[in-house]
């Protein structure tokens, strides 16, 4: 991993928790979810940046610290960078009568670098550029 991809990643794990608690979630997917014209990485690259910022966020303190909220945000702003097409998604679904929330990436309706199941979760939200989404706007909320 090159010292430029580790600044990136240093940044975005720095940046983007606490933005988590102040802006609105449909906004910032806004800002998280422009692509920019960086080199794609390759799949063991991607594995290399997902590792990272799980390393990252594993050792910060609250607000940086690692959930799938603060997880899914992060990879999903390093990898919409790189045009790697990827969406944002949030769902609920229920455990033992308790409501239990999830975020997660999906790239082509596929759970992506995704370390949990995300089966049994309904949709809430969906940020991205695949199936015909604008960045930003929820498929359905």
């Amino acid at each position: 991993m090159t010292w430029l991809w580790s600044l990136r990643i240093a940044s975005a794990c720095l940046v983007i928790p606490p933005a988590l608690r102040l802006v609105p979630l449909d906004r910032l997917a806004q800002h998280l979810g422009r692509p920019r014209t960086l080199k794609r990485p390759s799949a063991a690259q991607q594995e290399a940046i997902m590792h990272r910022v799980d390393a990252w966020l594993g050792r910060l303190p609250p607000p940086w610290r690692r959930t799938c909220l603060t997880r899914t945000a992060v990879l999903f702003h390093l990898l919409q960078r790189t045009g790697i097409p990827v969406d944002f998604c949030v769902g609920v679904r229920r455990d033992n009568g308790e409501l239990a929330a999830h975020a997660w990436l999906e790239r082509e309706r596929t759970p992506y670098l995704e370390m949990s199941q995300v089966e049994g979760y309904e949709e809430l939200a969906r940020f991205g550029g695949a199936e015909g989404a604008e960045n930003g706007t929820p498929l359905r909320s």
